[in-house]
């Protein structure tokens, strides 16, 4: 009878189960839990199908950022940008899911942010050199890199990636708590 008690939550000594705090760590963005996606996360392959959540927080945490680590978010000139580290070299992907690549102001300065190791000061460094080495030849044009350098120096802002939920199970249909008493947490 104690391995059931253990399973179903703190009991208080009496045999009262106290319901617990859940949470949810993610490297996916929603609003509330839905059973969509069941069999797509880290959960398919490690533990088969359902909802994972963990008791302790921090946990969850390591999860979320574990599983997001790969892709991580910047805001430049106001718009999303996504960096997947995964392959040999960076690749940055607009909100669409879109390469961004080419010669252009916004991929020119998110390859010498990558570049530089993500220090925004070293890569504003690098494109106040470029400009300057092509300033000496009267025929190359400069307005690619003056408009990274413009972009850059508005800032880049890292976004936390994925989300962290707070679930609360006091009701007696877990699965109903589940789905509707979530709270984000960021």
């Amino acid at each position: 009878m104690n391995i059931l008690r253990d399973r179903l939550g703190v009991n208080d000594g009496s045999g009262q189960v106290l319901f617990q705090t859940a949470w949810h760590g993610t490297p996916h963005r929603f609003d509330k839990f839905t059973l969509d996606h069941i069999g797509e996360g880290e959960g398919a392959q490690a533990h088969g199908w359902g909802l994972y959540f963990a008791k302790d927080k921090n946990v969850s945490e390591d999860y979320r950022k574990f599983l997001a680590n790969s892709k991580e978010k910047y805001v430049l000139g106001g718009k999303a940008y996504t960096v997947d580290e995964s392959n040999w070299y960076d690749t940055w992907r607009d909100d669409s899911g879109n390469e961004i690549s080419g010669y252009e102001p916004v991929s020119y300065a998110l390859r010498t942010y990558s570049d530089n190791n993500k220090d925004i000061a070293a890569a504003i460094g690098e494109i106040k050199e470029a400009i300057e080495i092509l300033k000496k030849d009267a025929s190359a044009s400069i307005e690619v890199e003056e408009k990274a350098l413009k972009l850059l120096e508005g800032g880049i802002q890292k976004k936390e990636p994925g989300q962290l939920f707070e679930v609360d199970t006091r009701s007696n249909g877990v699965m109903k708590a589940i789905l509707s008493r979530s709270r984000l947490v960021n």
